[in-house]
């Protein structure tokens, strides 16, 4: 495998391949698959390594660059992980407060909703604000084919996220061409969605071959099976890069976010006019938020979906300070009971 073509250039900074150095192309607990020039290795993680883990968030995952030593000629060990460039990470399911990162070192992040009954402009929201902090994300509107109406969808998406690049697309008419400029050599993308939006589909027919499984599509409600069950680094072809294909999201709580830069940019440039510099954009006289709602500039439903979103934030940040205040007061329990 040229390693160029799945990002380490992008990674490096340079074409000069040093000696197994690979890519994970797969994570399942303490077994990887990792990429290398010179061959695909199944691996696990080097015991100290998994010594000087102190939290989930730590273990490697797919997209991440390693260094293996070979113990056999398809089998090896991961000696060395390199700092991650960025990630998309999600609050793990329930109420255990830890961090689940979904996948490293990208650069573009597709958020696929299809034009039926799972269109959501808080959905579209809550992806933005939980993923467009380090990554480049496009929105992508798959089967298109199943609404008539399907640009004035665009132009409402265009409309409500301007600093977003957005697509509207279907397999059925030749309209995905125009996601094709966003997949180039080195390149390594993400698409992310709930499950039978389509995602399969797309990639398949954009490239023209199966790179990823398709379930059957309930012809009634026009939804596919999902059928991905781990994310998986994929090659797709000389000049256009990876991509990552991830399992449907039935639940994506906030974990980091980009403020509301990307997902909220019309309340951000409001609230530079704010009176108040830490307004909370509820009950402070001199709110231009609050002004703009209520000349009717800003939508009630918006407004609210921000207030939701920045209020998980806020509860996960407490709850991320809270445990790391407890961890740190009983490792000092800890090495105080040593003297």
């Amino acid at each position: 495998m040229n390693l160029i073509e799945i990002g380490y250039k992008e990674f490096f900074g340079t074409e000069k391949i040093e000696p197994l150095v690979g890519r994970i192309s797969f994570a399942n607990r303490n077994n990887y698959k990792v990429i290398c020039e010179e061959s695909e290795f199944s691996c696990t993680l080097k015991g100290s390594l998994v010594y000087e883990i102190t939290n989930e968030s730590e273990y490697p995952v797919v997209g991440d660059w390693v260094k293996i030593k070979p113990i056999d000629e398809d089998k090896g060990l991961i000696v060395k992980v390199y700092p991650r460039k960025n990630k998309i990470s999600r609050k793990v399911s329930g109420v255990k407060v830890a961090e689940q990162v979904l996948a490293a070192n990208l650069n573009n992040i597709f958020i696929c909703t299809s034009l039926n009954e799972n269109f959501s402009f808080s959905r579209i929201e809550r992806y933005l604000f939980a993923f467009s902090y380090e990554v480049n994300p496009i929105i992508v509107l798959t089967k298109r084919d199943l609404e008539v109406n399907y640009m004035e969808y665009l132009k409402q998406v265009r409309s409500r996220f301007p600093n977003v690049n957005s697509e509207c697309v279907s397999v059925v008419d030749g309209s995905i061409s125009v996601l094709e400029k966003y997949f180039t050599e080195g390149s390594t993308s993400v698409l992310v969605g709930s499950s039978g939006v389509g995602k399969s589909s797309l990639i398949n027919s954009l490239f023209q071959k199966e790179l990823l499984k398709v379930g059957e599509t309930n012809k009634k409600i026009h939804k596919g099976r999902h059928t991905t069950t781990f994310r998986q680094l994929i090659y797709i072809g000389e000049g256009k890069g990876c991509i990552v294909d991830t399992p449907g999201m039935r639940e994506l709580s906030i974990w980091n976010s980009d403020s509301g830069d990307t997902s909220f940019s019309d309340i951000e440039e409001l609230s530079n006019y704010c009176k108040f510099r830490d307004c909370t954009h509820t009950v402070e006289k001199g709110c231009a938020v609050i002004e703009a709602l209520q000349a009717g500039k800003l939508s009630k439903e918006r407004y609210n979906n921000y207030l939701k979103l920045v209020s998980e934030e806020e509860f996960i940040n407490s709850q991320k300070n809270y445990f790391t205040r407890k961890k740190h007061n009983e490792k000092i329990k800890e090495k105080s009971k040593k003297h």
